[in-house]
């Protein structure tokens, strides 16, 4: 419960530790309003529509008001896609970024309630299960008046740099209220588990389809009955293994792999030019993608010689050691990403103010 000294203001609450200030900010945001009608929604209106199942609510979608049409509709922005449109984009791209489909699972868009891919009619606002609430704010955590938050939240249209974790529908909800990139659902301890599962996952996939020059190779060697350099292709073990495949193996996945860092690196630079996100953020985000990506590279690489010596499946052995070795090179390096961030925010405490800038 509130205390009578707890912190109210921002420069308050950001002096507390990562944890004790997200649980303060559970509690001060916790308050919900109704919605029965579209008319009940105003500009700069943090709005949430439950999922549900079994009874439970599996979370929350954030959208913000941005517009009051003529004929009583309501125009929304939020960081969406339909599930279609997402299966498509997640097929087609050639970067997964932090591991979110190439940061193309969603964008961030602009519609009209009512509408078929959020409130289909008025009455279905408070659905058992689906119900759409308003968020009480405290004023003083809004840090903007209702119609800087719509300037805010139109100035990101089109965006599609997602992130399930740390840049998703109510971060970005968030940062156009008050200027914090923060998600307090994502937060939780087990749904952070269960996304770092769901990107590990991702990851691993993406990291089977550039070593697709690899498979190709050993698929015409086999044909052939030798490798590409002549020698006689052995049954199993090390004596299967070719200069070209081994390559193609190496090095086509590693400039893949380089090439989408720095894309990642420069979108991330480009959020904190934007001011999505503070100076602090953006140094934490580069060292993670960077340790994490070279876990992540090493892993798979790993995997997939050590699957083909000892996983005696044609080209399976490559695949499945390739899948387990990224899975487990990923978990790795967020293992020790999160402790050299740690120390990065422990060191970025003790600098003097005059050096941390947004």
């Amino acid at each position: 419960m509130p205390t009578a000294t707890e912190p109210k203001s921002w420069e308050e609450i950001e002096q507390l530790p990562k944890k004790e200030q997200l649980a303060l900010l559970q509690r001060k945001l916790e308050k919900r309003e109704p919605v029965e009608r579209f008319s009940d929604i105003k500009v700069g209106d943090h709005l949430i529509k439950k999922t549900s199942m079994c009874g439970k609510v599996l979370y929350y979608h954030h959208f913000v008001c941005t517009k009051l049409e003529s004929d009583g509709r309501r125009t929304i922005i939020h960081y969406h896609n339909t599930s279609s449109n997402a299966s498509g984009e997640c097929l087609s791209t050639s970067s997964f970024g932090s591991g979110c489909c190439g940061g193309k699972l969603a964008s961030i868009k602009e519609i009209t309630l009512p509408h078929k891919d959020l409130v289909e009619s008025e009455s279905e606002l408070q659905k058992e299960g689906a119900e759409v609430e308003r968020v009480v704010w405290p004023d003083e955590l809004k840090c903007y008046p209702d119609q800087e938050v719509s300037k805010r939240a139109k100035g990101r249209l089109g965006e599609k740099d997602y992130d399930l974790e740390k840049n998703n529908c109510e971060s970005f909800v968030m940062w156009c209220i008050c200027g914090r990139n923060t998600s307090l659902q994502s937060a939780k301890p087990w749904l952070r588990k269960v996304l770092e599962v769901v990107n590990g996952g991702l990851v691993s996939f993406y990291q089977l389809g550039k070593n697709l020059p690899k498979v190709i190779v050993e698929i015409v060697e086999q044909d052939m009955g030798c490798s590409c350099l002549g020698n006689v292709i052995a049954e199993e073990g090390i004596e299967s293994l070719s200069l070209i495949g081994c390559t193609a193996g190496v090095v086509v996945p590693l400039v893949i792999d380089v090439v989408s860092l720095v894309y990642s690196i420069w979108k991330t630079k480009q959020k904190w030019k934007s001011e999505v996100i503070t100076r602090e953020a953006f140094i934490q985000e580069v060292v993670g993608l960077v340790i994490t990506g070279l876990f992540k590279f090493i892993g798979s690489v790993a995997g997939m010689f050590i699957g083909q010596i000892f996983i005696p499946i044609p080209f399976g052995g490559a695949i499945i050691g390739l899948f387990l070795g990224s899975l487990f090179g990923f978990w790795l390096g967020k293992r020790v990403s999160s402790l050299c961030l740690k120390r990065i925010a422990s060191l970025w405490k003790s600098a003097t103010p005059d050096i941390i800038q947004t």
